[in-house]
């Protein structure tokens, strides 16, 4: 268990990573973020320009050049909306076999223009209409905030043990993250815990409304997907599993888009099933869903981690 335990939290670190997003969106909301969209337009870093970050219509088509900045890892850029700005993170490796080195870099609609925010390492960030909220790759476990500028940085909760925050994710006006065993909510206002789930999340987490979906152990050797209502005083002892072995998901409207791993074939696919996880129906080969208006984008893992879109039903 302890060896699934660990396994999980790497892969939960990794999600996390890809998709913080600022609030429990309407209505979509997904654990991924490497494409986004905004008025008509898809942000995406593109992988046939150093995954420099490009703007284009929604035909696919008339493709532009925003940044000249290289990312090493566009899977982990968790792209999130603060108002006209667009939010990434930019990822470089110092040297070969080195870890991947995220930087927090905005780039503003209004003013066409783009900035660094925060400094790396990096590892985690959720937003309101005024503060972002991190997590560093640093011995010092902690919550930190920041203006939207990168300005007023502070610490906003200290961890008292060797477990960094991960999932980090605002939904109404409440910060919610995954910790060891269990997933809190914290006023971002006070830094002061409003509540907490034993619930063992393994992997990604979302907020949605009253319900928190959550990857976690099913049995020792495979994993599953609950949710929790946070109203019921007993949550952790009351909640549902809706799929087994789902790793990353989305949720758009009544419908839940998820990725399974078969190691019979060695493959990954993406299902869609009903906000109870009922009726699935394969889609097609690929991980990390992400819908965006009417199409399902996604990463096809046998074309070098590229991108591709298919209608969302």
């Amino acid at each position: 268990m302890k060896k699934l335990f660990a396994a999980a939290c790497a892969l939960a670190l990794l999600f996390a990573l890809c998709g913080c997003n600022a609030k429990a969106p309407d209505p979509t909301a997904s654990t991924s973020g490497y494409i986004a969209q905004r008025n008509g337009l898809y942000y995406f870093l593109n992988g046939d320009d150093q995954n420099k970050l490009y703007q284009m219509d929604e035909n696919l088509k008339n493709r532009r050049r925003l940044s000249d900045l290289t990312n090493t890892a566009p899977w982990l850029a968790a792209m999130q909306w603060s108002g006209n700005k667009l939010f990434y993170l930019q990822t470089t490796r110092p040297e070969k076999g080195a870890d991947v080195i995220c930087t927090l870099y905005c780039y503003d609609l209004t003013w066409h223009k783009e900035m660094k925010v925060l400094d790396g390492p990096i590892s985690c960030y959720a937003l309101d209409n005024h503060w972002i909220y991190f997590t560093t790759d640093t011995a010092s476990w902690a919550i930190y905030k920041a203006r939207l500028d990168g300005s007023h940085r502070s610490v906003l909760y200290t961890i008292d043990d060797f477990m960094s925050p991960w999932a980090l994710q605002m939904s109404g006006n409440r910060l919610y993250y995954c910790r060891d065993e269990e997933i809190f909510e914290m006023n971002p206002l006070t830094g002061k815990l409003a509540d907490s789930w034993g619930v063992y999340p393994l992997g990604p987490m979302l907020v949605d409304g009253q319900w928190i979906y959550c990857v976690r152990e099913d049995t020792q050797e495979h994993i599953a997907l609950y949710k929790f209502n946070t109203t019921d005083p007993d949550a952790e002892n009351h909640g549902v599993k809706i799929l087994s072995g789902a790793g990353d998901f989305s949720i758009a409207g009544e419908n839940l888009y998820y990725a399974v791993y078969s190691k019979r074939s060695k493959t990954t696919n993406i299902y869609r099933a009903d906000i109870n996880g009922q009726a699935p129906q394969w889609i097609t080969a690929g991980s990390s869903p992400i819908v965006l208006g009417n199409y399902l984008f996604y990463w096809d893992l046998n074309s070098k981690m590229a991108w591709k879109r298919v209608k969302a039903s």
